[in-house]
């Protein structure tokens, strides 16, 4: 089974990267399926034949994934769209943002241009100045102008881009409330009924909570993150305690300790059997209810994999079972292979099967409880081996403290969650459930207070690493070397493992030194002018416009998560000239016609916010707004190293 999902993964890696006509595809799946059945009658090696089985797996899935992608759909609106269209479909994923935009996703059913119908499907990201629709799922009428999602590619940027594209979605407009008509409903799905009982469970919790306790207990209990502020999230993220937030393995395993307890109680009425069946129905209806996240249906699938192994009597292999959960999410849904939670699921997982076992025998204690702390913390290690490589890729830091975050939520965690469902079933018994409410609080209280004490330690969080893909790579391979020749006591290929791993640490640690010391003025692709001087570990982040100064710090925590700094803010918005000096740098910065005159010691630079200005010196840089010119920042930020 882990032969067959590595080829799928494969099959789906070759269309994205060497993608072919969808005749092509046919054509080469044809070939193979011939080619096997060809060997397969005149009796050839029997790996001749496998080989030809993985060769026909590896082009099904690619050419599954090209049949999957909604873009390569004949009727997909952006190849018949034109400006001026109305375009007609059904809102979904209805939600608030921190400005005054509500967020959502719109199903396109059809074209309407000049009192013509032209059928069409695909999705849309809408931005719109409406609070409320007259029908749970209404069917509407817009027009406006959609533009491209694009990154603007500023340091350690949220790729956005790749993100709405995975889930089918290139384009984006903004609108306003007039410009919006409801002319009816679609018919409800199974994923609308519990969307809807998703939001009644919110109006029970913002009935007894408010505040953070409220956003993470929705958050937790629901996996409805749109109301976390971002200091809380980003402490979760900085304390490695993002995996609480995001509904996933710990939470169905929680969840079906809980219903199986709570089952137990009546073992005269259910037997075991089908106290295991009623759980995992109930698991997969939280699992649509919190939105069914790749993390969740990957947890959903393999435990349910392993349960009905367990039921039939049969020994479930979890490598297998995790191969098989892994195989069905990517032929449903191919996209998911790019998703980061999918990504960091998988891995988290593999690494509790790989190391898990060999790490928690190291130690052993006669106290239960002191048992159960170790071996969560060893859970908490043994998936941070796997995961490690690509959190230091996507996201550009590492949180010291994460053992001290697994510890510290392992038991809260399960108390949020069994008192979340408690809540929900006392509701009418007003008593009852004000007591339950105010346990969940308490609880919720204590996870806040151990995070924010921990994000506040000294070296929280190590933040400025730079990997390349090739690096990711190589990590992984020495990881699993080290793994299987560890297993097989092949001594000489553990030390060399071993070696290779340092040097590769040493290396990264080394590029990290070397980002965080260097001297730079990085230009950011905005809106507005926008600029950090970076001096060693300090960078001072120019700005014009004190309205916007929200925008600009998130725009400066991407950046100081990539730089490893500490950020001073400096507005421009009524300062004709500046002076800044610091570590024997002396630096002006002054206002003139045309943009802003930087001057770093004795090394000139320029933004340009007009085409007309009396400065033309070599190192200039455009605005985004600037068109036609050769160095502009339309394409993304522009980084100028300085010594």
């Amino acid at each position: 089974m882990i032969i067959i999902s590595l080829c799928w993964i494969s099959g789906i890696l070759l269309d994205v990267y060497f993608p072919l006509s969808f005749g092509l595809n046919l054509s080469l799946i044809l070939f193979f399926f011939c080619t096997y059945f060809f060997l397969n009658k005149i009796h050839f090696l029997k790996f001749t034949i496998h080989y030809s089985l993985l060769l026909i797996l590896l082009f099904s899935a690619k050419f599954l994934t090209h049949l999957s992608n909604p873009f390569h759909h004949d009727k997909h609106y952006s190849k018949v769209y034109l400006s001026g269209d109305v375009i007609k479909g059904e809102v979904e994923n209805f939600k608030k943002t921190k400005s005054s935009y509500y967020k959502c996703e719109v199903n396109v059913l059809a074209l309407l241009r000049n009192k013509k119908q032209i059928s069409a499907n695909g999705k849309v990201l809408l931005f719109v100045k409406k609070q409320k629709w007259k029908f749970s799922k209404p069917v509407i009428l817009f027009q406006c102008d959609l533009s491209t999602i694009k990154n603007k590619n500023n340091p350690g940027e949220f790729n956005a881009a790749s993100f709405w594209e995975n889930k089918g979605i290139k384009q984006v407009g903004f609108i306003e409330e007039n410009n919006i008509k409801e002319i009816g409903s679609s018919t409800k799905g199974l994923f609308d009924y519990f969307s809807d009982l998703q939001v009644y469970f919110s109006s029970i919790i913002d009935r007894f909570l408010s505040g953070n306790e409220a956003s993470v207990a929705k958050a937790l209990i629901l996996g409805d993150r749109s109301s976390l502020d971002s200091e809380i999230t980003s402490k979760f993220g900085n304390t490695g305690a993002m995996h609480v937030l995001a509904v996933s393995g710990l939470h169905v395993g929680i969840l079906m300790e809980i219903l199986l307890l709570f089952l137990g109680f009546f073992k005269r009425f259910i037997t075991k059997n089908q106290a295991i069946v009623i759980t995992l129905i109930l698991v997969w209806c939280y699992s649509f209810l919190t939105g069914f996240s790749p993390s969740i249906v990957r947890s959903v699938l393999m435990f349910s994999i392993i349960t009905c192994g367990t039921l039939f009597s049969k020994n479930s292999q979890n490598f297998n079972s995790l191969a098989l959960a892994c195989l069905i999410i990517l032929i449903w849904k191919p996209a998911f292979l790019f998703d980061i939670g999918f990504q960091l699921s998988f891995l988290a997982m593999v690494g509790i099967f790989l190391f898990y076992q060999d790490l928690s025998v190291l130690l052993t204690f006669k106290n239960k409880i002191v048992q159960k702390i170790w071996e969560g913390t060893m859970v908490g290690i043994a998936a941070q081996l796997l995961t490690v490589p690509f959190t230091l890729y996507y996201f550009h830091q590492f949180p010291n403290y994460f053992i001290l975050s697994n510890i510290g939520l392992m038991f809260s965690s399960f108390w949020v969650l069994a008192l979340g469902i408690a809540l929900f079933s006392s509701f009418y018994i007003p008593i009852l459930s004000k007591i339950v409410a105010f346990g969940l609080w308490i609880n919720l209280v204590i996870m806040l207070f151990v995070i924010s004490w921990i994000d506040s330690l000294p070296g929280a969080v190590a933040n400025g690493f730079h990997l390349s893909m090739f690096q990711v790579v190589l990590i992984f391979i020495l990881l699993f070397l080290f793994y299987f020749s560890f297993q097989k006591r092949n001594i000489k290929l553990v030390l060399l493992s071993l070696t290779c791993a340092f040097l590769t640490v040493v290396s990264i640690v080394f590029i990290r030194w070397q980002k965080m010391y260097e001297n730079h003025i990085c230009f950011f692709n905005e809106n507005q002018v926008a600029f950090s001087i970076k001096i060693k570990q300090n960078a001072y982040i120019f700005y014009n416009k004190e309205q916007y100064k929200n925008k600009i710090e998130f725009l400066a925590e991407n950046y100081r998560k990539t730089n490893g700094v500490t950020l001073f803010y400096v507005p421009l918005q009524n300062i004709k000239m500046t002076k800044l000096t610091n570590s024997n740098n002396n630096i002006y910065i002054s206002r003139v016609k045309g943009g802003y005159h930087i001057l770093i010691n004795t090394i000139d630079y320029f933004i340009a916010t007009t085409n007309i200005s009396n400065f033309k010196i070599k190192n200039t840089v455009y605005a985004s707004w600037i068109k036609n010119s050769n160095n502009s920042l339309k394409d993304g930020a522009k980084i100028i190293i300085f010594s």
